[in-house]
This record gives structure tokens, sequence and C-alpha cells, in this order.
């Protein structure tokens, strides 16, 4: 799927789930796009970005070290709670696998 879809459609799950908080929001579309950053791992080889991309940033696991990633992100640039953010993002990764899917 492109970007925007994501961003799209992760801002929009968490909407459903929480009011529009700017902090919220970035949380959501941060981490909408976030599974995507093992695209770093192409010039290293197809091989090794398939394995980061299966087994890493697109698997359930992996979701959670992605949200929490977004979350500290996230954090250092509003000082809002860690918590909320993770949940957010998390929802937010998910609907990333989702589409994925």
């Amino acid at each position: 799927m492109d970007p925007v879809s994501h961003v799209a459609f992760g801002y929009t799950v968490a909407r459903a789930v929480r009011p529009a908080v700017p902090r919220l929001a970035l949380a959501a579309s941060l981490g909408a796009l976030a599974p995507d950053v093992d695209a770093v791992f192409m010039p290293a080889g197809w091989d090794i970005y398939l394995r980061a991309h299966e087994i890493g940033t697109h698997s359930l696991i992996g979701s959670v070290a992605v949200a929490f990633a977004v979350a500290v992100v996230v954090r250092g640039r509003t000082r809002a709670p860690v918590f909320p953010l993770f949940l957010i993002a998390q929802l937010a990764v998910a609907s990333h696998l989702a589409l994925d899917a």
C-alpha cells in the first residue's frame, strides 16, 4: 500500500478509539508508517530485507517494538505520557499490518 493510505487508515482507526488530540494524531500517523522502516535493509540485500520485513516489523511481536519506538519518539517531541501514545501507535501499526495483509 502507499504511505498516504496507511496514514489515513491509521489516523481513522485512532480517531475511532480516541478524540482528536494533536500528539495522539502524530503517534497514529507515525505508527501507521513505522513498519516500513525495514526498507533501510533493501540495499543490504533482498533476503536480509525480507527477514526484517516478515519476522521483524511486519509481525505481531515486532509491531509491539515498533509501536513502543514510535511512542518514545513522539514523547520526545510532545512530553505526553508514553502509555497512551503506545496504545494509539499500536493500533496504527496493527492497521498497517491489516492493510498489508
